[in-house]
């Protein structure tokens, strides 16, 4: 990797982006920085998307990942150099043994992988770039932040990560990250993918023209911008770990997309979901059907309750991956853990990572409940990629949904048939093309359509509220209009 320059004050500034450039129409807030050699870079919290809720910490995050100065010497970056997919992880240097030591930091530290993040104090963020050459892990920047907006939209509980755009100096990618992201996992089968990957954006910053390859899809225009000063991706902080195959089902390259999904279907959460009886009774049925290695994995004494509020979570991401054309979802959730207790007639939560019982906050009895987080949602979007919620008819085979996520699907797809205002931001404003764009507006009909049809042949209940379970009450199903 090359050296580091000495560090140069950064310029910062906020203002509204309006970003015309190819694969970039994003609009929204941006804040300014300059890189080493003087390139101006920005990031952009996407303008809100139009009837979609945010909460304070949403916007927290967004305002948090927009802050982060490349080049302070407080925060280290280095090549992701396992899993399929490139992106510059970020490390927080604050507090560790090589707090303002960035140059050695990446220097010594990078070539280790994950054990950066034990010699850092934390991962601050990820930036993820798009990949669709031969060879590499399927992967389109803008994806992340249509599921940020769309579950908001949605009024999901599903976990998805606030997710903004970013430019970066793409001299200083080659010479801090990429360079060193190829070299690192050259020779290995493990690593052969995201080397791939790497040496893919390593040739397209020194010849752009090199990008576009037989076998593959795109042009350099997907990872660098017209000006041929800029790389650009998506940048967001994930938490949480992965779940074995008790909701994930099998990860199986040998397997093909649609036989993945077909295991995922046979978990014990997915398995609730396709059960036509009251929400309590299909989450019994879905223990006692899981199959291998689904049931292999599930933890002693699973309750109805966990693999009801995993059946919740389940369906909003089949949702949000039918709409979004998700074509590697098995594998790819990840597990965020909670107590969960009952305090004056509501359910009460605590992160586990933060407390246990007994702790004062967090009573002796509180249950340990795991919730799903969606990080990995690089995969989709792109009018290329195989929609596999779809292609295996997951959607129909829905028997339980929330009844304020079917009505605010419903309300989308009539604003996006109607050019509505949502209509008008994921052409304008998302960093989708206008045929990315008219995909999802298909998707979204298809699948209010598909639900319609359930509702009116009276085999979808509207009684997906795990909560119920815990504080003990009768679940029931709402009246919903089929067609609000």
């Amino acid at each position: 990797m090359k050296s580091l320059r000495p560090l140069v004050l950064c310029s910062f500034a906020l203002g509204i982006a309006n970003i015309a450039e190819a694969g970039s129409n994003v609009t929204g807030t941006v804040s300014e920085f300059s890189s080493w050699f003087g390139v101006s870079e920005q990031c952009i919290r996407t303008s809100p998307m139009p009837g979609a809720t945010y909460t304070d910490e949403d916007i927290a995050q967004e305002e948090a990942l927009c802050a982060m100065d490349l080049y302070s010497m407080d925060i280290g970056i280095c090549p992701k150099i396992w899993s399929t997919s490139p992106s510059v992880v970020l490390y927080d240097l604050v507090g560790s043994k090589l707090e303002g030591e960035r140059r050695k930091f990446q220097e010594d530290i990078c070539a280790g992988g994950k054990a950066a993040r034990y010699v850092a104090t934390r991962e601050l963020a990820r930036l993820k770039f798009t990949m669709n050459q031969p060879g590499t892990s399927a992967a389109y920047a803008p994806a992340p932040i249509l599921y940020y907006h769309l579950s908001r939209y949605l009024n999901m509980n599903v976990e998805v990560a606030p997710a903004v755009w970013r430019s970066m100096d793409q001299q200083v990618l080659l010479g801090e990250v990429a360079l060193g992201g190829a070299h690192f996992t050259a020779g290995s089968l493990r690593t052969q993918k995201v080397n791939a990957a790497w040496q893919a954006i390593v040739d397209a910053i020194r010849d752009p023209e090199s990008y576009s390859k037989e076998g593959g899809y795109g042009t350099a225009a997907d990872i660098l911008l017209e000006d041929g000063l800029r790389a650009y991706g998506t940048l967001l902080h994930a938490q949480g770990s992965g779940f074995d195959e008790e909701v994930n089902g099998i990860e199986d390259d040998g397997l093909g997309d649609v036989e993945e999904m077909r295991h995922f279907m046979l978990t014990p959460g997915y398995i609730t979901l396709m059960i036509d009886a009251p929400l309590d009774e299909a989450a019994k049925i879905g223990i006692e059907r899981a199959v291998p290695p689904a049931f292999e994995t599930m933890p002693d004494g699973l309750s109805t309750a966990q693999v009801a509020y995993w059946a919740r979570e389940l369906a909003e991401t089949t949702l949000l991956d039918f709409i979004l054309s998700q074509k590697d979802r098995p594998g790819n959730i990840d597990r965020s853990d909670y107590y969960a207790w009952v305090s004056e007639g509501a359910v009460q939560w605590a992160k586990e990572d933060n407390h246990e019982p007994g702790d004062g906050a967090v009573p002796e009895d509180a249950m340990p409940v795991s919730r799903l987080a969606l990080n990995d949602n690089d995969a989709a979007v792109k009018v290329e990629y195989q929609n596999d919620a779809f292609m295996t008819g997951m959607l129909a085979r829905v028997r339980h949904f929330d009844a304020d996520t079917y009505r605010s699907l419903h309300a989308l797809a009539a604003d996006l048939t109607n050019d509505g205002p949502t209509w008008n931001w994921l052409r304008e404003s998302s960093g989708v093309s206008w045929a990315e764009a008219d995909r999802i507006r298909e998707n979204v009909g298809f699948a209010a359509e598909t639900l319609a049809q359930s509702c009116e042949l009276g085999v979808l209940r509207f009684d997906l509220d795990p909560d119920a379970l815990l504080l003990n009450k009768e679940i029931s199903s709402q009246e919903v209009a089929c067609r609000p």
